[in-house]
């Protein structure tokens, strides 16, 4: 739990520590067994059957972008769930220095500090739940749904199952040899991504929670210098400071330490979303896709652009909640405070002058600007390949009319 029983609950929060404890992924000892083995399980039964339909199957461009589509889609979600497997004592430090500066500052019972912490038991139950449901109504939408029509038409009108949950050559054998094999493989496939599901959920939402969390520390350590007017005595004012600066420093360690683990998963949560725009259109361009394909594509697109946009939202908060302490203590009535006082306040000031962020790899921040950026730059990226696809088809056209009009008028 993030906060002291005696104090203040966050029961959401302590759901993602219980479901990631159940994985494996959280604990005094860090990764557990198990967790290596569902890491080295969803590797081994997504990526290299995707891999050998490419190569053995020799599949038609159509399948083949499909296929690749798939196998982006797959290492995008075990990279993630890699990440938190890399940095899990990072994480673990990240946490356990936000838990303990909340659960010292629960004790405040000031409304103010008091509707802050409501608001953030709020926000992580809305963002657990709502995130939770809109993932699992997409892969129903992607897996048993579909697989659900294949065994209506089979037991119907006795057609042979044709679709699978990602294109795949198992080498061993072929899912599609009986009705029965090709279950089995659905429903082990099933299986695995709601497992793979249930992870990334838990994961994802430990990232925004504790981010959020970072930026309302911020914002309780800006009402506890706002708090500073109301001392009365040198004592209460260098005890209250204390506390302010020993939180304020925690908060900047838990970004640091946070800014250490994501960093490296956000420029690939870029890379993927641009890699996902320019070939969508490559795939408009080159071929026709079905239903289904467009259904995979649009809801790859999307979950990307929801990711990017969530973490751009909450470095922005982060980002201008570190910012508000710099002018908390500008707005306070400093003037009037002794000159030791005053310049305790200065060091305070130019220290929450320095923005806390997150970065993509060091490139650039996580904020809304960003987003947009990176929106536009894909659009235009895409708009580049698409135009390139189709002049090498129209000249690809000419050449062809042209070398059949030399056909006629030498047959002529």
């Amino acid at each position: 739990m993030l906060f002291r029983k005696q104090h203040h609950f966050d029961a959401m929060m302590a759901f993602n520590i219980r479901v990631l404890t159940a994985l494996g992924f959280w604990g005094e000892s860090g990764i557990e067994l198990r967790a290596t083995l569902q890491y080295l399980a969803y590797t081994t039964w997504f990526i290299p059957p995707g891999v050998l339909f490419c190569v053995r199957q020799q599949p038609s461009s159509k399948m083949m972008l499909k296929s690749v589509y798939e196998l982006v889609a797959a290492g995008s979600c075990i990279v993630r769930i890699g990440n938190l497997y890399v940095f899990n004592g990072t994480l673990q430090k990240a946490f356990y220095e936000v838990q303990f500066a909340l659960g010292e500052l629960s004790r405040d019972s000031s409304d103010a500090v008091r509707k802050v912490l409501n608001h953030l038991t709020i926000s992580a139950d809305y963002i657990c739940k709502g995130y939770g449901g809109m993932l699992i109504i997409q892969c129903l939408l992607f897996g048993p749904a579909q697989g659900l029509v294949s065994i209506l038409k089979y037991f119907v009108w006795g057609e042979d199952p044709k679709y699978s949950l990602l294109e795949a050559d198992y080498l061993i054998y072929n899912q599609y040899s009986n009705f029965n094999v090709w279950l089995l493989t659905m429903l082990a496939s099933t299986c695995a991504l709601y497992v793979l599901v249930f992870a990334l959920l838990s994961h994802e939402t430990f990232y925004w929670n504790i981010l959020h969390h970072v930026s309302c520390l911020f914002k309780i350590i800006r009402l506890k210098i706002l708090e500073l007017d109301d001392c009365s005595t040198p004592k209460q004012f260098h005890e209250q400071l204390s506390i302010v600066v020993e939180m304020h420093e925690r908060a900047f360690k838990s970004t640091r330490l946070l800014e250490q683990a994501i960093s490296a998963m956000m420029s690939f949560l870029y890379l993927s979303f641009i890699t996902i725009m320019c070939s969508m259109l490559l795939v408009f361009t080159v071929i026709q896709p079905d239903l289904g394909f467009l259904l995979m594509m649009s809801v790859a697109l999307q979950y990307n652009v929801f990711l990017i946009f969530t973490f751009s939202m909450l470095g922005t908060e982060l980002t201008e909640a570190s910012l508000s302490v710099s002018d908390a203590v500008y707005s306070i009535r400093w003037y009037e405070k002794s000159p030791a006082e005053r310049r305790l306040l200065l060091f305070v000031q130019m220290r929450a002058q320095k923005q806390a962020a997150i970065t993509a790899a060091k490139f650039f921040y996580l904020t809304r600007a960003s987003f947009a950026t990176c929106g536009c730059l894909s659009v235009s990226a895409s708009s580049w390949l698409g135009m390139s696809a189709q002049r090498e088809a129209l000249e690809k056209k000419e050449r062809e009319i042209e070398e059949s009009g030399k056909d006629r008028w030498l047959r002529s």
